[in-house]
């Protein structure tokens, strides 16, 4: 009876060892934002665990009024910034730019 209960225990703790190096890590994430309009300058900045670091500023390519909103796909690790664009003009532009930092 005791050699049993010990084999268990051996296993439950050989298990949760294994489950917990099994877990996935939580990786730190990318976050863009318009932060000079006048010149379309765009920051990046990465979210670790408690904390936000700067990583550097991106040069969005200029059109009409300025860019006004930012779509990311991380997937394709793309950028899509929309422009606002004067009614004289009537177009639409969104540019995609690279994401990776």
């Amino acid at each position: 009876m005791h050699s049993i209960k010990h084999v268990i225990s051996v296993q439950s703790i050989v298990l949760f060892i294994l489950i917990a190096f099994s877990a996935q890590t939580a990786r730190a994430k990318s976050v863009y934002a318009i932060i000079n309009h006048q010149s379309d300058i765009i920051g990046a900045y990465k979210i670790d665990a408690n904390q936000i670091d700067y990583q550097k500023e991106i040069q969005a390519p200029q059109h009409g009024d300025r860019a006004i909103d930012l779509a990311i796909d991380s997937g394709s690790s793309c950028i899509f910034v929309t422009y606002e664009i004067s009614i004289n003009e009537n177009t639409n532009i969104i540019e995609i730019m690279n994401a990776k930092t």
